[in-house]
């Protein structure tokens, strides 16, 4: 049976009800299961065929890709529910290799890849030491969350995948207040150094 298979058999029988589905094997899985699944990132949803076609496979919402622009988003049909990230260090890659093993690094816990221009990107490895790359600036888009609800997206997510728990507690309730209209909150107090991701200016 495989591994996903044996997870997603305990986690309904402990009674958990969502699961969010990076691939389409999952994603069969957990539909198979009668979780509600909502389609992750990773699928790279661009389009409204995909949307409609995730929705038959079973999905209850989608998390749209990151690299699409406002306007693109704006032109997706209405008909399934959207999910837009509107906070966070997203991955910007994904391998299969540990790159400790090339690195001479000893197998070393934390470490970063710096560019030519002296960034480094924070680089994490997880259980199956896949390395797992992320953006050096964090998406933040707390002062255009009403342009994200003009474009027609249902949700907002905060991607905290490594956040402690006093900061996911600021991040949310910093963006609820904004949402609800209770305060005005600068992005600058949000996040040191920050990015608007590819919402504004595509992907160059």
């Amino acid at each position: 049976m495989p591994r996903s298979l044996i997870l997603l058999e305990k986690m309904k029988a402990g009674r958990l009800k969502g699961v969010v589905a990076g691939n389409l094997g999952l994603l069969s899985e957990a539909v198979n299961l009668g979780f509600d699944v909502i389609a992750d990132f990773s699928l790279n949803i661009f389009n409204s065929i995909s949307l409609r076609i995730l929705r038959k496979l079973g999905t209850q919402r989608t998390i749209l890709s990151p690299e699409l622009t406002l306007k693109q988003i704006s032109a997706l049909t209405d008909e399934v529910d959207k999910e837009v990230i509107v906070h966070g260090r997203l991955p910007l890659m994904i391998s299969e290799h540990d790159i400790r093993d090339f690195s001479g690094s000893g197998k070393l816990q934390a470490v970063g890849i710096k560019d030519r221009i002296g960034k480094i990107f924070p680089v994490k490895f997880d259980e199956n030491n896949r390395t797992h790359i992320y953006n050096t600036d964090v998406l933040c888009m707390i002062n255009h969350l009403n342009s994200i609800k003009q474009v027609g997206a249902s949700v907002a997510e905060l991607y905290l995948y490594d956040t402690n728990p006093d900061r996911v507690e600021f991040l949310v309730n910093s963006y609820k207040d904004v949402l609800q209209g209770r305060r005005y909150i600068d992005e600058n107090e949000i996040a040191k150094n920050f990015t608007h991701g590819h919402y504004f200016r595509g992907v160059i």
